[in-house]
Formats: structure tokens, sequence, C-alpha cells
């Protein structure tokens, strides 16, 4: 079982940023990310639960985030998104 805290902020959305390395995936200067959107009345963002892909944008909080924890993502043998 997982439980999850529900932040309101969650109706906007949640980003998905991808690391590569450990480090933000950019091409041509722009970060490689896009946010989850939910579709209709329903409170998921799930790709799989109707929810749609929009493009993101990436703020200092999530650069802050891939900072922390982008070295424990090498380190572990891991590569790919943050939330």
């Amino acid at each position: 079982m997982l439980a999850q805290e529900y932040l309101p902020q969650a109706v906007e959305g949640d980003p998905r940023l991808f690391l590569m390395n450990g480090r933000p995936l950019e091409v041509d200067g722009k970060v490689a990310a896009f946010r989850r959107a939910r579709s209709g009345g329903d409170l998921r963002s799930n790709i799989a639960a109707g929810g749609h892909a929009e493009p993101g944008l990436v703020g200092e909080s999530a650069r802050r985030i891939a900072r922390l924890a982008g070295p424990r993502l090498v380190e572990d043998g891991m590569s790919g998104s943050i939330t």
C-alpha cells in the first residue's frame, strides 16, 4: 500500500524531467521535460488513466531536485526521470 499526501497544486499536473548521467538532458539548450495533466474531472494525471502530456517548463525547484538526486541515481546505476 502506498499513501501519499494530496497537494492542491496537483490540479496543474506534475512535471517530468529527464536526466542523463545524473544531469538534466538538454537538446538545443532546452531541458527535456513534460508535464502530465489530468483530463476531465479525474484527479489523476497518469497517462494510463486518461491524462495527457503537455510541454513542461523546468523551474529552479526541479533543477535543485535534479542536482540533489542526480548523483545518487548515477551511484545506483540508474538513469531516468524525476518528479
